[in-house]
C-alpha cells in the first residue's frame, strides 16, 4: 500500500528547515502589511505602505536564505533513495 507522503525524510527535512527560517523571521519581529504572491514576489507584502519602511526585508531574506540552505544540505547529506530488490528468475 502506497503512503500518502511516499518521501517522509525529505519532507520531515524541509518542514525543520522552514520552521528553522520562520523562527529568524519571527526574532526580527517582522509584519507582514498586506497578503502577497509566493516567492519572490511575497517580499514586497513586507514594507510598511504608511512610511515606506523597510527594515523588514533583510530578516525576511535571511530566513528564506537560512532554510534553503538548510534544507539543501540536510537532503544532500541524509537523503538515498531506497534501493529496489532485484528478483532472479
Amino acid at each position: 500500500m502506497e503512503s500518502l507522503c511516499q518521501r517522509k525524510k525529505p519532507f520531515i527535512i524541509s518542514c525543520v528547515a522552514a520552521s528553522i527560517g520562520g523562527a529568524i523571521i519571527g526574532a526580527g519581529n517582522v509584519k507582514k502589511y498586506m497578503s502577497g504572491a509566493l516567492g519572490i514576489f511575497g517580499f514586497p507584502a513586507y514594507i510598511n505602505p504608511a512610511n515606506n519602511d523597510t527594515s523588514s526585508i533583510p530578516w525576511v531574506a535571511a530566513g528564506v536564505i537560512v532554510a534553503m540552505v538548510i534544507a539543501f544540505a540536510a537532503c544532500y547529506i541524509l537523503y538515498r533513495d531506497e534501493e529496489t530488490k532485484k528478483v532472479s528468475n
